[in-house]
């Protein structure tokens, strides 16, 4: 992985988790 890929891979997985979270309440 490169130094890029890391957080943009953070960045997508907070907002796939925001998303579930706002699905489940």
């Amino acid at each position: 992985m490169s130094g890029r890929a890391v957080p943009l891979f953070l960045l997508f997985l907070c907002l796939t988790l925001g998303s579930v979270q706002n699905q489940g309440s």
